[in-house]
């Protein structure tokens, strides 16, 4: 999913840990986001980060455009939000709420029973 929209917007989650923790923690889960390890807490000071992970979305300019303000997100809502941020509620509308190609092919389609006469 992050693939889809890298050239679009840019994300980064923030921890306040050792790089080679982050690393391992990153390669167990998973993570397709950039991390940042910031050890002494520097950053998140700066950034006024009550709690961790927090991601944070960029414009493709590097402008910080949205920021994390729930725990728990998962990875789907945090890509919809920063393009929203980037591109605005309508597009992101259109874009995570349209039917895939699939369920469209499956409506054109009769099915099974309705080839064989057998619906009523």
């Amino acid at each position: 999913m992050l693939e889809r929209w890298r050239e679009e917007v840019a994300g980064v989650v923030l921890v306040q840990e050792k790089k080679a923790v982050v690393q391992k923690l990153a390669q167990e889960r998973g993570w397709k986001v950039p991390f940042v390890a910031d050890e002494d807490g520097a950053l998140l000071r700066v950034l006024n980060a009550y709690f961790l992970p927090r991601a944070y979305g960029f414009s493709p300019d590097g402008r910080l455009v949205w920021k994390q303000e729930r725990v728990g997100m998962d990875e789907l809502t945090v890509i919809r939000e920063v393009v929203e941020a980037v591109k605005g509620k309508a597009y992101a509308h259109k874009v995570f709420n349209r039917k895939p190609a699939w369920a469209h092919a499956l409506e054109d389609k009769p099915s099974k029973r309705e080839r064989k006469g057998g619906v009523r």
